[in-house]
């Protein structure tokens, strides 16, 4: 894909560099966890894409921050989401992650409407110390993990 800044203007070695702005399928995005580009071919991203170019073409300030990978849909009744990096990704990005699925149910298990739903959580784990997990911002010394 065609690589952009995140004011969507042709960025790198491109011959346009600078005079064309891209967006939507036809550009590689910023994955802000592994810190690398990826083409991502989604709507809502092609939809940002031309709101920031709109912008910036009309002299106000916008930026696309980049991607952190969350995509849903739904077929019939199943329903698949997804946020981040898979396994692979997250070892090819240099992550030590671990996986776990977890089996649960939609709603609390005695209302009518509770279906099954698999989570898999792919996460990197941290010596944080007698509080364990933590989720959200973290204190110090771990203040460089709240950017990433």
């Amino acid at each position: 894909g065609i690589r952009t800044d995140d004011r969507q203007q042709v960025d790198g070695t491109h011959p346009a560099q600078g005079r064309i702005w891209a967006g939507g399928d036809c550009v590689e995005v910023h994955d802000r966890i592994a810190g690398t580009f990826t083409a991502i071919p989604l709507g809502t991203h092609a939809n940002r894409h031309g709101r920031v170019i709109g912008r910036n073409l009309a002299g106000r300030e916008a930026r696309f921050p980049g991607v952190i990978g969350t995509a849903v849909t739904k077929v019939c009744t199943l329903e698949i989401g997804r946020t981040g990096l898979g396994e692979e990704a997250a070892a090819q990005a240099g992550f030590d992650a671990v996986a776990a699925t977890i089996e649960s149910t939609t709603r609390a298990g005695y209302m009518p409407e509770a279906g099954p739903i698999w989570v898999k959580l792919i996460v990197e784990p941290w010596d944080l110390g007698a509080a364990g997990s933590c989720s959200g911002a973290f204190g110090p010394p771990y203040r460089e993990w709240n950017e990433r």
